[in-house]
């Protein structure tokens, strides 16, 4: 029996649902060594390392940051792993 895949993006509020919007949150906090509320560049290449099975490069994460800011870099990188990474 096949299961399918409870949906993560809720198209009405073009957000996240709930749950997945939930379980982005907790994975953040166990990646979020020093539980400051944002992620260090170690803490991020560790995300990066653990999502992709590798570091981001320091071009990727630059070009990130000036598109994005820092502020909202760890949803657009999870909305970047769909389509991959350099």
């Amino acid at each position: 029996m096949d299961a399918k895949a409870a949906p993560i993006f809720d198209d009405d509020d073009a957000w996240f649902t709930p749950d997945c919007e939930a379980a982005l949150r907790e994975f953040f906090q166990r990646m979020d060594v020093d539980q400051d509320g944002v992620w260090n560049m170690s803490e991020l290449q560790s995300w990066a390392a653990v999502c992709n099975g590798r570091a981001f490069t320091q071009a990727y994460v630059l070009s990130s940051v000036r598109s994005v800011g820092t502020r909202d870099l760890t949803m657009y990188c999870v909305s970047q792993r769909a389509e991959g990474f350099p």
